[in-house]
């Protein structure tokens, strides 16, 4: 329902987010929750891309490389990927709503980061536009 909005698409439960992190290496959680930024890498693009859900992103190879190849972080990657995705589907915004991801809404804070002149902004329970 929501990527039917004329300026946003929302990815259909990818769950890739956390568990690329989780998939490479469980303590990247960990580090995140304490604030640290997680530089990227080639395991973290190869396990995000080849989660089973990550099709659902609707992104070929060359986007992702082109996303994994202008992130120093994982942060930057997940912002990069959803930017590819946004603009391929030609709209400026867009986001995630898979339930478990936002069950750890505090790691995905620090896994998105300004879109444009909108801002992320998140609290335990719901994430929203300012």
């Amino acid at each position: 329902m929501l990527d039917h909005h004329p300026k946003l698409t929302v990815s259909n439960d990818t769950h890739f987010i956390p568990r690329a992190l989780e998939k490479t290496c469980r303590q990247l959680i960990d580090r995140i929750m304490e604030g640290e930024s997680i530089e990227m890498d080639d395991s973290l693009k190869f396990t995000a891309q080849n989660y089973r859900r990550f099709v659902r992103m609707d992104l070929d190879t060359e986007a992702v490389d082109a996303a994994a190849a202008h992130s120093s972080t994982y942060r930057e990657f997940v912002s990069a990927l959803y930017a590819a995705r946004g603009a391929r589907q030609g709209k400026r915004l867009s986001g995630e709503k898979t339930p478990t991801t936002f069950g750890a809404c505090r790691c995905c804070t620090r896994c998105f980061r300004a879109l444009s002149s909108s801002t992320w902004s998140a609290t335990d329970e719901m994430w929203s536009f300012r």
